[in-house]
């Protein structure tokens, strides 16, 4: 055991002495569609459509305040309406997993992101949801949410939600605002009205 274990530091030794490099460790970066492909696709089930993240499900009692523009706001501000608006709850527009939950304090107050699987045949296999500038968040990563339910909500006074949806997962925080012409973000009303109940019109049955 003694004269192995010799054995082994001299090896050791002559991989790692004096004016040598450690001998490097074999490593690999999964892309984002492999992992999603090996880890997320079979656990996280199919989207079955989406509704408005403030008085789901069809935002009424809500307007949106600043749009969205390819060159300037990469989401839309959404506010309650002065009189007669729902509650400051903030929804989850769609079922998906939640993939981001803090506190970004000045930058984006607390914020949530989450991610969705998509019905097979559409223009994205993965689509974000974005929802910043939250007094507080229901939710921690790696939670599986339902759509419509309570991810946070509005403060009584301040900032009104900030609402983001990407094509194109793993962006983080993001920008928020881009000067230059973006692909992975699409104008978030117009989405969820192609979107709001994917299934049955995919089936025929609307």
């Amino acid at each position: 055991m003694f004269g192995v274990t010799l054995v082994m530091l001299g090896l050791f030794w002559l991989m790692t002495g004096p004016g040598r490099e450690p001998a490097p460790v074999p490593t690999r970066e999964l892309g984002w569609s492999e992992y999603a492909g090996s880890h997320l696709r079979q656990a996280l089930p199919l989207s079955d459509g989406f509704d408005f993240p403030l008085c789901p499900p069809d935002g009424r009692g809500a307007y949106i305040q600043r749009g969205f523009r390819e060159r300037g706001c990469l989401g839309e501000e959404w506010s309650l309406v002065p009189e007669g608006g729902g509650d400051a709850s903030v929804h989850a527009s769609g079922s998906g997993v939640v993939i981001l939950a803090d506190d970004f304090r000045e930058v984006w107050g607390h914020v949530v992101v989450l991610l969705h699987r998509m019905p097979a045949g559409g223009e994205t296999e993965w689509v974000e949801t974005m929802y910043a500038d939250l007094a507080g968040i229901n939710v921690k990563p790696a939670q599986w949410v339902r759509r419509g339910e309570v991810l946070g909500h509005l403060a009584a006074v301040g900032p009104a939600l900030h609402f983001e949806v990407r094509i194109r997962p793993g962006h983080g925080l993001g920008p928020g605002d881009s000067d230059q012409a973006v692909q992975d973000w699409v104008r978030p009303q117009l989405f969820l009205q192609q979107n709001r109940h994917q299934m049955t019109s995919k089936a025929g049955t609307d």
